[in-house]
């Protein structure tokens, strides 16, 4: 079996109530109810899992009437009673990814999409109380823009600043989504662009047409390890996350087929 990566890694995923919306300044939509993850080898290989529902966010019944998935309750209920799943509060959580982490050596961690994670990691700390949960910051970019640093609160929050994160939706975009057989079968925004979701991009690497994503954060870290491993496979590097990442798939590519 080729070896896809120098170390263990993990790929994590969560599931909050929604979306925050920064331009209207609305904050508190991407608490997490749902952690999951995948600790993988250097093959791609699972080594160990972790499937939490955060106490604090599942049990506040007015909080998990607002979640945008909340038909997913009674799924939710039945993993707990088969203990496929796990409630514990965020603490514990949090302490568990800690263990696991330095137990398998990780230093690579990944997530499709990461900021959404990253923000959902800090804002589930700040509202259940997370002891020594770290002050958000911020750095100018280029253009003298603040940029909030939610990768550096993550590394805080797990007390290792050896860790860096890696996004996959944007590896993706830099490799699976630009194969033409991609562009000519996936499904186009109403402005034109392809779709680069983990479920469509799972769709075209499984030869599954027809699969749907669980949007349930253990089932979605191990659909999303298959698009990473892909990725790897074709030679790309980990990278860092790019904003709106689809601008990275050549118009030239797709504008005879959008």
């Amino acid at each position: 079996m080729k070896k896809l990566f120098n170390e263990n890694y993990m790929v994590f995923d969560t599931e909050g109530l929604g979306l925050n919306d920064t331009k209207k300044k609305e904050y508190g939509k991407q608490q997490s109810y749902h952690i999951g993850y995948g600790i993988f080898n250097p093959y791609g290989e699972l080594l160990k899992s972790g499937n939490f529902v955060v106490r604090e966010i599942f049990e506040n019944e007015e909080k998990m009437n607002t979640a945008f998935y909340r038909d997913k309750l009674d799924m939710y209920y039945q993993d707990l009673q088969d203990k496929v799943a796990t409630l514990r509060y965020y603490k514990n959580i949090i302490s568990q990814i800690k263990k696991d982490i330095k137990e398998y050596n990780i230093k690579a961690v990944f997530a499709y999409n990461c900021p959404y994670d990253l923000v959902a990691i800090l804002e589930t700390a700040q509202t259940t109380n997370l002891k020594n949960c770290p002050k958000l910051t911020f750095k100018e970019n280029a253009k003298g823009k603040p940029v909030p640093q939610f990768e550096q609160a993550f590394k805080e929050i797990l007390e290792n600043e050896e860790i860096e994160v890696f996004d996959i939706m944007t590896m993706s975009c830099m490799s699976i989504c630009q194969d033409k057989e991609y562009l000519e079968t996936v499904e186009y925004s109403p402005k034109g662009n392809p779709r680069t979701t983990a479920e469509a991009v799972y769709r075209y690497i499984s030869g599954n047409k027809s699969f749907i994503e669980e949007h349930t954060a253990y089932e979605d870290s191990i659909i999303e390890n298959e698009i990473l491993k892909e990725c790897l496979k074709r030679g790309l590097q980990p990278q860092k996350f790019v904003y709106m990442p689809f601008r990275l798939i050549p118009k030239e590519l797709y504008k005879k087929v959008a």
